[in-house]
């Protein structure tokens, strides 16, 4: 035989609501909005043509994710991807698998981490008390609303003993003062029905045919609605079991969303083993980075040392910290700790500008190198040298004339040039060339 459902209870069971709302709201994309509420219709949740539109720009989210449904007077998640995971559970539900939902449950679509609230309409909240059970005013879960639960402890009634308490009570003595102190009332209630408050959490496994408590009272609802997180009472702790092992330990996808979006590129569906190696990777990664800009902004021993980037001032203030000339362990801290300089670049910002330098240092190589060699070909044209040879006669010997004589010079200036107590060749060519480069350095960007 059916257990009938209170009135009370169907009341309850008829103004509830489901509210979903987005716990790292830091992921949400534009066009997609923090919370949603189904009623008992139902309704689907994904990225394109879904009732609630939770799109994270990484193709995780399908467009037809997972649906809510009202089954057996209860909510339920339905996944439709295959890749819908509720609370702790490492596996998604299957597709087409429904799972039960409760208050402060945590689904898991995609990158969002989304909990669940149950809300029940201020009607009901505005009866007078005595319209409802002391177990109604103490939260108590009903027969009722658990139907499959009901039918688990009727299969198992066989084995457990006769309750005659209620009996007892009722033959019990009474005083003249208990009927007038309803506090005293409510705790004989309470521990009376103490065991019925230790139900288990929703089982990964069976997916929701376990007991489950029902709607939370309604002034904690009423905060959760509005603030979207759980209210937290003195003495207890109201944090799904789920969230705290994913602070504690680091969800994959949580942890690896931030870092996709400033790469600007997906890497796919990261799993906590794989999401550890590329935090990992990309942090080897930042620091050959680092290394590589600091040793190419470094000045060079010889000729060269001048022609470094650090070597050249092109700021009032050096604000780079890639450009500071300070160790590794210096220069992370310059770039990434809290009490880095409020006049440094950030990091993204002194990472292009190096590269940026780089580039302008490459181009001012190639102009100042092409200025000194045209300056080299000037000095050695036939025009200049027969000018210069002409100026090297003493006045009293006279002019001969023919090629011969000016290969003769030319051989005679090729041997003090290449002779040890000459520099002119090699200065010419660095000086035209410092000047060029350092021009070509300062020009605005192109």
């Amino acid at each position: 035989m059916n257990t009938p459902i209170p009135t009370t209870s169907r009341m309850l069971v008829d103004t509830q609501r489901l509210e979903l709302l987005v716990a790292n709201t830091h992921a949400l994309r534009a066009g997609s909005t923090a919370r949603h509420s189904f009623d008992h219709a139902g309704g689907t949740i994904g990225s394109h043509g879904a009732d609630w539109l939770l799109d994270d720009g990484q193709g995780q989210v399908q467009a037809i994710h997972c649906e809510i449904a009202w089954i057996d007077n209860s909510y339920c998640v339905r996944d439709q991807s295959g890749a819908t995971r509720v609370n702790g559970a490492e596996t998604p539900l299957r597709r087409g698998t429904a799972a039960r939902l409760r208050d402060g449950d945590m689904l898991h679509i995609g990158a969002y981490q989304v909990t669940v609230h149950l809300q029940t309409s201020e009607l009901l909240n505005s009866q007078p008390l005595q319209q409802r059970s002391v177990g109604e005013l103490l939260n108590e879960q009903s027969a009722g609303l658990h139907p499959v639960a009901e039918a688990d402890r009727l299969l198992d009634a066989g084995a457990r003993k006769p309750d005659f308490k209620a009996f007892d009570d009722l033959a019990r003595e009474r005083r003249p003062g208990d009927e007038r102190d309803p506090l005293a009332a409510l705790d004989a209630e309470q521990q009376r029905r103490e065991p019925a408050l230790g139900v288990a959490p929703l089982d990964p496994t069976n997916y929701g045919l376990s007991p489950s408590q029902t709607q939370a009272d309604h002034a904690r609802t009423r905060f959760e609605s509005v603030s979207g997180s759980p209210k937290t009472l003195s003495g207890e702790s109201t944090m799904p079991q789920s969230y705290s092992r994913a602070v504690s330990t680091g969800d994959a996808n949580a942890l690896i969303q931030p870092l996709v979006e400033g790469l600007g590129a997906s890497v796919g569906v990261v799993d906590p083993q794989m999401g550890q190696a590329l935090l990992q990777e990309i942090g080897r990664t930042l620091s050959a980075v680092i290394h590589g800009i600091t040793a190419l902004q470094q000045a060079q021993d010889g000729k060269a040392r001048n022609l470094a980037p650090l070597a050249r001032t092109l700021q009032p203030i050096e604000d780079n910290p890639l450009r500071l000339g300070l160790g590794y362990p210096e220069t992370v801290r310059a770039l990434f700790s809290s009490e880095r300089s409020v006049v440094h670049l950030s990091p993204s910002a002194a990472v292009e500008e190096s590269l940026a330098q780089v580039q302008r240092h490459q181009t001012a190589l190639i102009e100042a190198i092409e200025a000194s060699l045209q300056a080299l070909l000037r000095a050695f044209s036939p025009e200049q040298l027969q000018q210069r040879f002409q100026r090297y006669r003493p006045a009293q010997i006279q002019p001969s004339e023919g090629a011969d004589w000016n290969w003769q010079m030319y051989t005679h200036y090729y041997n003090e040039l290449a002779s040890s107590r000459q520099q002119g060749f090699e200065k010419l060519f660095w000086e035209v060339f410092e000047q060029a480069y350092d021009r070509a350095l300062r020009q605005e960007p192109r």
